[in-house]
């Protein structure tokens, strides 16, 4: 027989038991936990006769890495509550999902020498494992970020881009160059984006906080893979914001590692786990609700999207009155216009139209937040650009790195149009060289200023 306070003394080693391998196979089960990262669901209907749809899922797990391995059964879809059966599942690897990655390098002057060269050797070995279907951009940070090369399938053209890369920039523009590639990535020419970093420092000189580049990331819905080297690499924001884009952070204590971070990013990047699931639906108009459910390893994760359906054709009475009234409309205007001529003869003589007034010079927003939109420059008139609406002629208020005053452009007495820094925060750079006094513009000069790029015309 058991002593009373024996008995108990096992109850209490029980519970510590449960207690240690709850706590020891929490984690395990919580990375297994699925997720469907691309919620909500955007199913499209691609054949409104066929009534087939078009769905991709994205899956990952806890921890925002890629799950690789799922079948079809571990997919269950629903259309308004009812099972589809003959769902059918694929990889969704054709040319309209290809990947487009956005290779950011630091250029400080911390690179330079043995770093640059391993940096250099790595992106050359990480573009030749992209498939050929594959569009890279280069990104270049130090004091200040440039754009090297815009997203291309040449891969001749990006060997040349790296190879001619130096590192000599005083600072690391860091915290700018995150937030001006994640900009860069919503005009990807595929829906599948990535952005590479590479660095060996901290931030020195942005004009950005970390909370600005952190705040970004989530929205931006961008994986980024971030590669730290090096002691003095801040390794601390680089996974914070790998962990929070669903990305991946990789580190080497030297350049002689570099090569091998950049093939586990390749490897990585060449993997999908984006699943196609093809099905039919009967015909309807309006919206109906698509569900989705993916079970892996015991657990289940569910997202919803709404398909459309085509519009229900008009019926055969609406579509008669609206020709008859067409018909009426049109005879109504010919008869008008038969009568009015009668009663004023000489209206319908021809009369010479003087062309609109046009400016003979503008500044043109060629890329940031105000892309697209012009400002005229006025003979004998002054024209201030900046952020600040009060303050300015030409507003540019959602450019966050615009100073208020930021630009001055004037006439000298040749006519000609000369521009000036106001001594602004982030400086000017007109066709990529700093502004540093009074410049006379040339047509299609290109101003840098913040985020944006303005092109000067001048037609006269």
């Amino acid at each position: 027989m058991v002593k009373p306070h024996k008995a108990w003394r096992f109850r209490w080693a029980g519970l510590v038991a449960a207690g240690l391998s709850v706590w020891w196979l929490a984690p395990l089960r919580a990375q297994d936990q699925p997720d469907i990262s691309n919620k909500p669901l955007q199913p499209q209907l691609v054949n409104a006769t066929t009534g087939e749809v078009r769905l991709i899922v994205e899956v990952v797990n806890s921890k925002g890495q890629g799950v690789y391995d799922l079948g079809a059964a571990n997919f269950e879809v629903a259309v308004e509550g009812l099972a589809i059966r003959q769902a059918t599942l694929g990889r969704a690897a054709d040319p309209q999902h290809a990947l487009s990655v956005i290779l950011a390098l630091d250029v400080s002057g911390s690179m330079k020498g043995a770093g640059i060269a391993a940096a250099k050797a790595a992106a050359l070995d990480f573009i030749e494992r992209l498939r050929k279907e594959d569009s890279c951009a280069l990104l270049l940070f130090g004091e200040g970020v440039r754009q090297a090369a815009d997203f291309t399938r040449n891969r001749q053209l990006l060997r040349q881009q790296i190879e001619g890369i130096e590192a000599a920039d005083r600072k690391t523009y860091l915290y700018q160059a995150l937030y001006e590639a994640l900009d860069r990535a919503v005009h990807t020419p595929s829906s599948r984006t990535a952005l590479v970093v590479l660095t060996d420092g901290r931030d020195d000189g942005s004009g950005l906080g970390v909370e600005d580049v952190v705040a970004k990331v989530p929205a931006a819905r961008v994986p980024i893979y971030a590669l730290g080297f090096g002691p003095k690499a801040d390794e601390k924001l680089l996974r914070r914001v790998a962990t929070l884009s669903r990305g991946a952070y990789y580190y080497a204590p030297d350049a002689e590692g570099l090569t091998r971070l950049y093939a586990a990013v390749a490897e990585e990047l060449s993997k999908s786990n984006q699943y196609l699931l093809t099905f039919r639906v009967g015909r309807f108009a309006g919206e109906r609700t698509v569900t989705v459910h993916v079970k892996h390893r015991g657990q289940t994760a569910k997202a919803t999207g709404k398909l459309v359906g085509p519009p229900p054709p008009p019926p055969p009475w609406l579509i008669a009155a609206i020709v008859g009234g067409a018909l009426i409309v049109a005879l109504s205007v010919w008869l008008g216009f038969r009568w009015y001529r009668r009663a004023h003869p000489g209206i319908m003589e021809t009369v010479a139209m003087q062309p609109a007034s046009l400016p003979a010079a503008w500044l043109e927003v060629t890329r940031g937040p105000h892309a697209g939109q012009r400002y005229p420059l006025r003979d004998g008139t002054e024209t201030v650009v900046g952020r600040v609406a009060k303050r300015t002629n030409f507003c540019l208020k959602e450019d966050p790195l615009v100073s208020a005053r930021h630009i001055k452009i004037t006439q000298n007495e040749l006519g000609q149009f000369v521009i000036e820094d106001l001594q602004s925060r982030n400086r000017t750079r007109v066709n990529e060289v700093e502004l540093s006094e009074a410049l006379v513009l040339q047509s299609n000069d290109k101003i840098q200023i913040g985020l944006s790029e303005l092109l000067f015309v001048d037609n006269r």
